[in-house]
């Protein structure tokens, strides 16, 4: 479960953070890490990476695997390759997207509540194995003008409307918008729209208008049983806490969201919540209680046999060990997440963030060749998945890299004006005058 678990519940705020927290060295109390590894449920540092219990996971995850569930893994697979390229995540809990989707293709498929023949409806459930979602669409249009239907009804198709033209490969947000305000006109006192809605403006950085859509949530909660819509307003209010960096702020939300998940048992939920405040206390550098939270995602990651998130909770620890300056530990975790990954073909950019960490804590003690060799797999990753912003920070450590550890100008200057020319194409500003400083910079050190 890396800093951004795949939901947007990490703060935007701890992503900037996390990069600059993991070069600095902390002062802080000692970390018993060592006893977080060797209890509960965790791995011992002798076992091997892919034991038993992940292997009997595969068969598990096997199970159900239904004609829907398979379509909506053709559409979560393809919005997180476009949101990888982006360097964004999925703007809510993972469990209540994939729940969403779920929904919308088996209203498809049962033809339940929408206009059209059973040929219509099997060519919009064809089309969205090939994630073209422009018959479906049409459908739930349709719907929207239904005559004799209730409110109620067409805010139904307006949510599944926001819910589709909300996927990040097709980049119509503001058309999602449009679709979400319009549900939530329909039908104020329904919940999953404001939470929808609030979860794509986070997305798109509105978080003042998240926060107010959010609190839209809590307004009704005296007359909402739903307390699954209250947690996720919660989580929601933690991340537009966090957007402004009041993080005790956001620590209360979050621990909101828990006792009500607590209550429910949804277990995917709690590790999300855990992970999420593992980041926060690690941000601020109280990294006994980052493990805590840590070890408790990692806890419920292994329960739920969620092998990817496991893979980048095993990140996370490598991410604590650095910190605290223990070497060996931190390479240990990097390699069984690194290895995790490996095994179960996971390329995105929590795979591509995992090889750069790694690469810098090698880079860090002056294996230089390692480091290098660790960077240049997280630039091909990145570069496979399209994600430039990933690709400009990693010519940048290169740069960083060939001048300080090796003293080499011309191959360091190589590598930033790569940066700098990749910074210039997505138009990022801040890149750009990072860029220029950091040549100016390599001139200077020449003369």
């Amino acid at each position: 479960m890396n800093i951004m678990r795949n939901v947007i519940w990490l703060l935007l705020c701890i992503g900037i953070a996390l990069k600059f927290c993991q070069s600095q060295e902390n002062s802080n109390t000692g970390l018993q890490l060592d006893k977080v590894v060797e209890t509960g449920n965790n791995l011992p540092e002798s076992s091997p990476i892919y034991t038993e219990e992940l292997i009997h996971c595969k068969a598990i995850l096997q199970q159900g695997n239904t004609e829907v569930e398979a379509i909506v893994k053709v559409l979560v697979a393809t919005e997180e390759k476009a949101l990888n390229a982006k360097n964004m995540r999925v703007s809510q809990p993972k469990s209540t997207y994939h729940k969403m989707l779920l929904n919308i293709v088996t209203v498809l498929s049962q033809g339940v509540g929408v206009l059209g023949s059973k040929a219509e409806l099997d060519a919009a459930i064809q089309a969205l194995r090939q994630a073209n979602i422009g018959l479906a669409t049409n459908i739930f249009l349709k719907a929207t003008q239904r005559s004799h239907a209730s409110n109620k009804e067409i805010a139904t198709a307006y949510r599944h409307l926001g819910a589709l033209t909300a996927l990040a490969y097709l980049e119509k947000d503001q058309e999602a918008m449009a679709y979400y305000r319009r549900a939530t006109e329909l039908e104020p006192d329904d919940a999953e729209g404001w939470n929808q809605l609030g979860f794509l403006l986070q997305r798109n950085g509105k978080f003042d208008e998240s926060f107010a859509t959010h609190e839209k949530v809590l307004a009704l909660k005296q007359d909402l049983t739903d307390q699954q819509q209250i947690s996720l307003a919660y989580d929601g209010i933690a991340v537009d806490y966090g957007s402004h960096g009041e993080l005790d702020k956001a620590i209360e939300f979050d621990q909101k969201s828990i006792k009500i998940n607590e209550v429910l048992g949804n277990q995917e939920r709690l590790a999300d919540a855990y992970n999420h405040l593992g980041d926060i206390y690690y941000v601020r550098g109280d990294f006994d209680k980052a493990a805590d939270f840590y070890q408790k995602t990692l806890q419920l990651d292994e329960a739920l046999c969620d092998r990817v998130e496991i893979a980048d909770d095993y990140a996370n620890f490598g991410l604590v060990y650095n910190a605290r300056g223990d070497f060996s530990k931190a390479v240990d975790f990097y390699k069984r997440a690194i290895q995790l990954n490996e095994m179960l073909d996971k390329q995105d950019n929590n795979t591509a963030n995992s090889y750069r960490n790694f690469a810098k804590t090698y880079q860090d003690k002056g294996y230089t060749d390692k480091a290098i060799e660790l960077h240049h797999k997280s630039l091909l990753l990145y570069d496979k998945m399209g994600n430039k912003e990933g690709m400009a920070i990693n010519y940048g450590d290169l740069a960083g890299l060939y001048y300080q550890n090796l003293g080499e100008f011309d191959k360091a200057m190589e590598m930033q004006k790569k940066s700098l020319q990749l910074h210039e194409d997505l138009g990022n500003k801040k890149g750009i005058l990072q860029d220029y400083s950091a040549i100016g910079y390599l001139h200077l050190q020449r003369f």
